[in-house]
């Protein structure tokens, strides 16, 4: 573990497991600080994880405090049966047709890309990060399809929404070395109350997914995003009891807060999408 978070990435532990052991051994166990983990070489042995007997294998890893921290309160930090629950539903709103009535939302926001990037070509004098304005297109395209809501980021780079969306990732609550405590010790890190996300950024967030949600049910409006299905289930005034915590119909306003594709889900994936489309870039300039 020398080195973790600072000269080297966690993805670099494992790579660096993987290649010592790939030849004598199926799996192979290591310690993140004190907590166990292991890594799979075997090609079956993966499938039967990620397929066969994933119910057993749905614990993330991460640390989640969905009483302090409610936008820990996703599928991307949640375990155990919570995780289960909320997949189960969840699963529902993620079919390829549902998923396909948001694609004009997405050509809309892509028009809004090609006049941006009409704007930096004709402004020869002026250099532009694509990674930057790749990072502005999925933030708007996020914005609209997740929380129903314009984030302009493409015509104005500080827009709110993309300025705190980078607080997530540039301007963390705690320290590398804290934030490794609350993972190792989640058990005594929620007794503390601890948090993830800094105060302002939980309350800008939950307080978007409210004001959007009383909005739409107000006016009746209806956008065929992410958030309409959101909605649609939480009129199903379903009563779910898991592991001591009861979901209902008052409580699954924080339904939103719980996604991996709606809020921290999708802030933290806007990354994988930005460097995708940046990379790709990158290879269509030089192959």
């Amino acid at each position: 573990m020398k080195g973790l978070g600072y000269t080297c990435h966690g993805t670099e532990i494992n790579r660096r497991v993987y290649k010592k052991f790939k030849d004598s051994s199926p799996i192979a166990g290591f310690y993140t600080f004190l907590t166990k983990a292991v890594v799979i070489m075997d090609l079956d042995l993966i499938k039967n994880v990620l397929i066969k007997d994933f119910q057993y294998f749905s614990d993330r890893g991460l640390f989640h405090n969905e009483r302090d921290d409610p936008l820990t309160g996703n599928l991307l930090f949640l375990d155990g049966g919570a995780w289960r629950m909320l997949r189960q539903k969840m699963s529902a709103v993620f079919t390829s047709a549902k998923v396909k009535c948001m694609f004009a939302t997405i050509v809309k926001v892509a028009a809004k890309l090609e006049q941006a990037c009409d704007i930096v070509v004709n402004n020869r004098g002026h250099q532009t990060e694509v990674e930057d304005l790749c990072a502005r297109f999925t933030t708007d395209v996020i914005g609209e399809c997740a929380f129903g809501i314009e984030c302009n980021s493409l015509e104005e780079p500080r827009a709110e929404f993309r300025e705190m969306g980078r607080n997530v990732f540039e301007q963390p609550r705690h320290s590398l070395l804290v934030q490794s405590f609350m993972i190792c010790n989640a058990v005594l890190a929620r007794q503390l109350r601890m948090k993830i996300f800094r105060n302002d950024t939980s309350k800008f967030f939950m307080s978007v997914i409210k004001e959007t949600i009383n909005l739409r049910k107000k006016d009746q409006i209806k956008r065929n995003d992410f958030m309409d299905l959101l909605i649609e289930l939480m009129e199903k005034r379903e009563n779910l009891s898991i592991q001591g915590f009861r979901y209902c119909k008052r409580n699954f306003a924080d339904v939103p807060s719980r996604v991996r594709s709606l809020d921290i889900d999708d802030i933290q994936n806007f990354a994988n999408s930005k460097s995708m489309i940046s990379y790709c870039s990158e290879t269509g300039i030089k192959p």
